[in-house]
């Protein structure tokens, strides 16, 4: 079984800005927490890996969610290591599909319930991760796809990012006395919008990223209610509608972030470090949004937003001010929107 030792080693390495999360969150949801997001970064690992054609990934992809069912699979965790990890660049990531072993082993050694909602949040992330191998042509080809409608974009964020905020919740209500009262329903929705206002974050972010290799998360329906087509985005002639269209989605993804602070404030006060868990995210979310809009150049290729961890590390420390009075949060929540809101109206 993987001492907690190595399990922190090799979260540090794949992990960064995460593990600083997980550090801060109370004890119980720190171990079931790490290990599903060891799991599910050794499938996104899988369904990344360029060199290997997308239907093999998609193999091993799917030999990974049966190691973790419990089912037969023809492609044992030993054939996955040996057809993935020499193909790893990055140092990590290779030390990732080696550490597979481990990281299964300390799966099948938690309480049964934690298990249960690993398994279910690890197999619906693999099932996101099927729509980029089956939807989206090869990163090599010339042409981009989107998808069709809202509708499935909502599907797909929520089975990358979504269904996180749900396993988060039920961990957190299972594991945390201080919760027992939340209405499961009611909270597990609000986690769901939390999920999809990060992963909204990322695909504004990462437009012009994704297009390289052929993705258009952005559905094609409202490019065409617009007069728009995918490569509009980066073409400078279409600024000003462009523009019109992403605001759009930055209003959607605002939505979601309030969604997260009526969470957030939610969490008894008592609860400081599972709020700590939960503000760092929206705070990082909010600047990145603002940086966009801030950015020129944004949704080009020359677009570089990112946080800086000089900007995150004064962020933790303000919250720490500020963790224990809903009155502060809100003030510094609604300061975050504003800075954003700003930036629309100009």
């Amino acid at each position: 079984m993987m001492q907690k030792q190595t399990l922190d080693l090799l979260l540090q390495k794949v992990s960064r800005s995460f593990y600083l999360t997980l550090r801060i969150l109370p004890t119980p949801l720190r171990k079931p927490i790490a290990i599903a997001y060891l799991l599910a970064r050794t499938a996104d690992t899988i369904s990344d890996t360029q060199v290997m054609v997308p239907t093999k990934r998609l193999t091993y992809l799917l030999a990974l969610r049966a190691q973790i069912n419990q089912d037969h699979s023809p492609h044992p965790t030993e054939e996955i290591i040996s057809a993935l990890s020499h193909t790893q660049d990055n140092p990590n990531e290779r030390l990732l599909i080696e550490s597979l072993p481990d990281v299964i082993d300390a799966f099948m050694a938690l309480p049964i319930n934690d298990q249960t909602c690993v398994q279910n949040v690890v197999n619906t992330l693999i099932q996101g991760m099927e729509i980029d191998l089956h939807y989206f042509p090869n990163e090599n080809e010339a042409t981009a796809r989107a998808f069709q409608n809202q509708q499935q974009l909502d599907d797909y964020i929520y089975k990358v990012a979504g269904c996180v905020g749900e396993f988060w919740t039920e961990l957190s209500i299972t594991h945390l006395s201080a919760l027992a009262h939340w209405d499961r329903e009611y909270y597990q929705q609000q986690g769901i919008e939390f999920g999809k206002a990060l992963q909204l974050t990322n695909i504004l972010r990462d437009v012009a990223s994704d297009l390289r290799i052929g993705r258009c998360y952005l559905p094609l329906s409202e490019f065409n209610t617009e007069g728009l087509s995918i490569a509009s985005l980066q073409d400078q002639n279409k600024t000003a509608a462009v523009h019109d269209l992403l605001i759009h989605w930055i209003h959607i993804t605002i939505n979601y972030y309030q969604s997260a602070e009526t969470y957030t404030l939610a969490i008894p006060r008592r609860c400081l470090r599972l709020r700590l868990a939960v503000i760092w995210p929206i705070a990082i979310g909010y600047a990145t949004l603002a940086l966009l809009l801030d950015d020129p150049n944004w949704p080009s290729e020359k677009s570089k937003n990112k946080v800086s961890r000089r900007w995150v590390y004064r962020m933790m420390i303000s919250s720490l001010m500020m963790v224990g009075s809903n009155t502060l949060l809100k003030l510094w929540f609604k300061r975050l929107r504003q800075t954003i809101e700003k930036n629309v109206r100009s």
